[in-house]
């Protein structure tokens, strides 16, 4: 896994970027970040990444692959920020890695429209997460 590190003296902050992102998205903030340790890996499928087998990712297996780069880079606590699917792979890694982890997320993950029993809902409430559903498959990342 590529990934862009910034060592600073403070605690260790890893950013998680959406599709169709990439690190770059952080390319402003990283100069304002100097007293924190931050990482940026380039998640598996999105631009800069490192083919992956199989090319295709969960969310889960990605929060595996970010765990164990930073398990090499000997990094054993961090908070992790998220956004878009960057926000279901920062999710993963925190419930993971409860004693490790600290969890920011800049969006909630669309993976909960996908989690909610619905037979503990109203109608209206079905059909909102229907439409949330059929807008995130038409046209979510």
């Amino acid at each position: 896994m590529r990934a862009v590190r910034q060592r600073g003296d403070g605690p260790t902050v890893v950013l998680l970027d959406g599709w169709p992102d990439s690190f770059l998205r952080f390319d402003k903030v990283l100069p304002l970040l100097t007293d924190l340790d931050v990482v940026v890996p380039c998640l598996p499928g999105h631009p800069w990444a490192l083919p992956t087998e199989p090319p295709a990712m969960s969310t889960s297996d990605m929060a595996d692959l970010v765990a164990d780069a930073l398990a090499e880079l000997r990094i054993e606590r961090y908070v992790v920020s998220g956004g878009d699917i960057g926000s279901s792979v920062a999710e993963h890694l925190a419930a993971s890695h409860r004693r490790r982890v600290r969890l920011h997320l800049t969006d909630v993950p669309y993976s909960h429209l996908f989690a909610v029993d619905a037979g503990e809902l109203s109608q209206p409430e079905r059909d909102y997460l229907d439409a949330g559903r059929t807008w995130q498959m038409a046209e979510g990342a």
